[in-house]
């Protein structure tokens, strides 16, 4: 009940904000691991 009491009209845009920053943050650490391993050299990292 507390979850849903969290979900109340006042938080439902901060709730999307970090649901679309987890996504875009997920989104960018794959990216970078797929792509950016395979060029960066490993000194960089």
């Amino acid at each position: 009940m507390r979850f849903l009491q969290l979900l109340s009209k006042r938080n439902i845009k901060r709730f999307k904000i970090y649901i679309y920053f987890l996504l875009g943050f997920s989104g960018w650490l794959y990216a970078f691991s797929s792509v950016g391993l395979t060029t960066i050299p490993v000194k960089m990292l």
